[in-house]
C-alpha cells in the first residue's frame, strides 16, 4: 500500500482553495508552487493498518515537473513518468515494468499529483494559516484519490508540513514533509533513471 502515498503527496503541490482567501498562507504557497517548472520533496510515508495494527514508514524523495512527468524514489523502488509511459522499478525483484499512461495500474501514490490538487480539491480553513480541510468536488472514477485530506502548513505558513487521508483500504495515511523546494528549471538528468543496467523489462501495454 506504500506506493498508493506517492500519487497523493505529489497532488499537494497545486492545492486551490476556492474557500479559503487571497490572503491566506495556504493560498499563497499553492500559488509559488503552481507557478514552479519542477519541484523537489522529501518525505516520510508513514501507513498504518487496522487489521494487523502495524505501521510502516517508508522515506521517499520526487521531482514533480509541471508537465506531468515525474520521478519518484520510494524506499529502495523508483518510478520514472515521462508523461506518456510510467517505469516502476521493483528493487526486490530487479524488474522494471513499463506501461502506458493512460492504463496506468501501479498507482505510484500522492506525490506524484502535488501540482494538481486545485484540478481535484476544493478546501476550506480548520485552523488559520496552519490546517485545512480538503475535499474532492467530484469522484475519479477508480477510487484512487481520497474524498478528503487534511494539510497542515508550518508554524510560520511558508510550507507543507503533513497531509492525512484514509486510503481505499480503510487504513490511515500520513505523509510527512521534510523538504519542499520549487525550482525554475528541469534539470534533464533529474528524470534520468538509476537501476542497475541488470534489470529485466517487462512491457504492458
Amino acid at each position: 500500500m506504500r506506493v498508493r502515498t506517492c500519487h497523493l503527496a505529489a497532488a499537494f503541490l497545486a492545492v486551490a482553495a476556492t474557500a479559503v482567501p487571497a490572503a491566506d498562507p495556504l493560498e499563497a504557497l499553492t500559488d509559488r508552487l503552481s507557478r514552479a517548472a519542477c519541484v523537489e520533496v522529501t518525505f516520510l510515508s508513514i501507513i498504518g493498518s487496522q487489521v494487523f495494527a502495524t505501521v510502516d514508514t517508508t522515506a521517499g524523495r520526487a521531482v514533480v515537473a509541471a508537465d506531468g512527468r515525474y520521478h519518484l524514489f520510494l524506499g529502495e523502488d523508483e518510478y520514472l513518468c515521462d508523461g506518456d509511459s510510467l517505469w516502476s522499478y521493483s528493487a526486490e525483484n530487479n524488474q522494471v515494468t513499463v506501461e502506458g499512461v493512460e492504463t496506468e495500474s501501479g498507482d505510484p501514490g500522492m506525490i506524484t499529483l502535488v501540482t494538481q490538487l486545485d484540478e481535484a480539491y476544493d478546501s476550506r480553513i480548520i485552523r488559520p494559516g496552519r490546517e485545512y480541510e480538503l475535499w474532492r468536488r467530484e469522484s475519479d472514477g477508480e477510487g484512487i484519490l481520497p474524498d478528503t485530506l487534511m494539510v497542515t502548513l508550518s508554524e510560520d505558513g511558508k510550507t507543507l508540513e503533513r497531509i492525512r487521508y484514509y486510503d481505499v483500504n480503510g487504513d490511515p495515511n500520513e505523509i510527512v514533509i521534510r523538504r519542499l523546494s520549487p525550482r525554475d528549471r528541469c534539470p534533464g538528468e533529474a528524470f534520468a533513471p538509476q537501476w542497475p543496467d541488470t534489470v529485466e523489462t517487462v512491457r504492458v501495454f
